[in-house]
């Protein structure tokens, strides 16, 4: 639970530093790692909802509400705005350390469909491990997945998917790529256009 509360908060300061307006949009995804589903709720860069959910319940949430940001965990809402300027320099030194892992992208030939979106299959290599991810290009899952690779390896640092997606963002390889799966443990289930209750981001 730590891991996904620090990773739900480094989600929220990641997203903030840009500053690009977006449609309403909701975006889950099927993880493994201290949760079953990924619910990004995105009205703007000040109205952001990140929920984790497990065998059918909501275990947290992590939620930026213009200068607020807040965690939910069962019934308690607690402000973390106090310490969104030392997580976010903390953020900045990390950014700074020559720590990111080799990672090394192969194109298979082969494509996949996943929740719609077409991607091609790359064999990914790192540390001597061989994995498989499909990537396709959609500008607004670029941006979450540069946002989300931040968030997963910024203080968990174990989580593959979250390095290839911190790998992504500063590659620029491959125009707007969007992670849609990493072997199994990172699926896209779907993105969702339409308004999202302002309830969802008015919780104190």
């Amino acid at each position: 639970m730590r891991s996904v509360l620090f990773g739900g908060l480094f989600l929220l300061i990641t997203i903030m530093v840009t500053q690009t307006a977006f449609a309403d949009v909701t975006v889950k995804y099927k993880i493994t790692d201290g949760a079953d589903t990924q619910l990004v709720k995105f009205r703007d860069m000040d109205h952001i909802r990140s929920e984790y959910w497990f065998q059918g319940r909501m275990s947290m949430a992590m939620v930026k509400n213009g200068d607020k940001l807040y965690m939910i965990s069962g019934s308690q809402v607690i402000d973390m705005t106090a310490g969104y300027a030392a997580m976010k320099s903390m953020m900045a030194k990390m950014g700074k350390s020559p720590t990111a892992t080799p990672i090394k992208i192969k194109a298979t030939g082969r494509r996949e469909t996943i929740a719609g979106i077409t991607g091609e299959v790359f064999k990914i290599t790192e540390k001597g491990r061989t994995h498989e991810a499909v990537i396709g290009q959609d500008k607004l899952l670029a941006r979450v997945g540069e946002s989300m690779g931040t968030a997963i390896n910024g203080m968990i640092g174990k989580s593959k998917s979250g390095q290839l997606l911190q790998h992504l963002g500063r590659d620029k390889t491959i125009k707007n790529p969007a992670l849609l799966r990493f072997d199994h443990s990172f699926i896209l289930i779907s993105v969702t256009d339409g308004k999202i209750p302002s309830s969802d981001f008015n919780v104190k």
